[in-house]
């Protein structure tokens, strides 16, 4: 599962039509009650829009109470065919910080090193605070898991599928 941040207002305005911030968290929470041990994807995290301390750590705290197994943060990727319409988004909605992403991506799809590194400990923080485990080696790999499931418990009842 995926949950960028919890900005209803931003959600909207970036993701029409996508389920709302709120139903993410209430669905978390019901593949916990199933079971489930899920690993979020906090993705993408946006730069000057959604990684200041305060905003991540509301989040981290949101997706701890739902039932957050593991957390697997990732600054905004920007190829070049989503980079023109995120800087267009950005342009209509944000001028002001055109500047500074452009700054950030000025040399490829990725952040620079120092901004990773900056999201990472914020992120990491967070984690602590929450209860989380920080990812590593195990958890880092966002595509594979390296191979990790979580376990399902069997249904005390019989059901019909």
């Amino acid at each position: 599962m995926s949950i960028a941040f919890l900005d209803e207002a931003l959600q909207r305005s970036l993701e029409p039509g996508a389920p709302s911030t709120v139903a993410r968290p209430i669905t978390l929470r019901a593949m916990r009650d199933a079971g489930l041990t899920p690993t979020v994807f906090v993705a993408p995290i946006l730069p000057e829009l959604t990684d200041s301390t305060e905003q991540i750590d509301e989040l981290i705290g949101t997706l701890a109470d739902a039932g957050a197994g593991n957390i697997l943060p990732t600054p905004l990727y920007l190829m070049r065919g989503p980079k023109d319409l995120f800087f267009a988004w950005l342009r209509r909605q944000h001028p002001e910080l055109l500047s500074t992403h452009a700054d950030l991506y000025a040399h490829g799809s990725r952040t620079p090193r120092h901004y990773r590194d900056l999201v990472r400990a914020r992120v990491n923080q967070a984690l602590q605070r929450h209860g989380l485990p920080i990812p590593d080696d195990t958890t880092s790999d966002k595509f594979a898991l390296l191979g990790r499931r979580s376990t399902v418990t069997e249904p005390t009842a019989p059901t019909l599928f």
